[in-house]
């Protein structure tokens, strides 16, 4: 045999059952913000660290491309004493073998470059002063 139960108890429990889920979600819901408060922070902070570490980049950029241009600037600086030493010193050599000196406006710049056949066509005498001068020869 099964009691009913009176229609008010029933009531009465669907709605602490309701209560009870409202209770339930209203927490949830805090904890939610909660969290997305803490996340909205984290993002801020790890925007701000971004923005200070590009910063740092472009600044260490710019330092190292200064500092490029400024060794690329000695290093050219370099090569030209050290080709000018190298042409006074062949001059020289030249001189105390007897052989007449070579103009400097007669040499080939060491850009120069000339293919093996025309430069086979050439004397001894001229393959020498082209080589001496930093000329190439190329395929």
């Amino acid at each position: 045999m099964q009691v009913a139960m009176p229609e008010f108890i029933e009531r009465a429990l669907s709605f602490f059952s309701r209560a009870e889920t409202n209770l339930t979600a209203t927490a949830e819901l805090a904890d939610a913000r909660t969290k997305l408060t803490v996340t909205a922070a984290d993002l801020a902070t790890a925007k701000q660290t971004i923005h200070s570490l590009g910063e740092q980049v472009a600044a260490k950029d710019e330092s190292l491309r200064a500092s490029s241009e400024a060794h690329t600037k000695a290093l050219a600086a370099k090569e030209a004493e050290v080709e000018s030493r190298a042409s006074a010193k062949a001059l020289t050599i030249t001189a105390s073998q007897g052989q007449a000196p070579i103009a400097r406006a007669s040499l080939p710049s060491a850009e120069t470059t000339m293919k093996r056949e025309e430069f086979s066509k050439l004397n001894a005498r001229e393959q020498q002063n082209f080589i001496k001068a930093g000329g190439r020869v190329t395929e």
